[in-house]
């Protein structure tokens, strides 16, 4: 399980992600880690940089991708909110 923020342009949420599937190593190679020194322990945010439109082109890629298990990991996230001492309680 990992948890931290995600941040998409100016927004942001605090998720925990749940592996589920597929290559774990890749998986957890993508994520940011806490720093062994800095910011308390804290992960960076995950930054989205790059959005990808579902259209039947590009999709197809993904289907290709997904169906070798070493390309992909698979997991489940859910929001939570943070409170001033980066603790996480789970939102409905």
């Amino acid at each position: 399980m990992w948890q931290g923020i995600i941040a998409l342009k100016n927004d942001q949420a605090a998720v925990q992600m749940h592996y589920l599937a597929g290559n774990a190593q890749l998986a957890e190679l993508s994520l940011p880690q806490i720093p062994v020194h800095g910011m308390g322990g804290v992960p960076p945010p995950l930054r989205i940089s790059q959005r990808m439109r579902l259209e039947p082109s590009q999709l197809e890629g993904v289907i290709r991708r997904m169906q070798v298990s070493r390309h992909c990991a698979l997991s489940l996230h859910c929001t939570f909110e943070i409170d001033g001492n980066y603790s996480y309680h789970r939102t409905k």
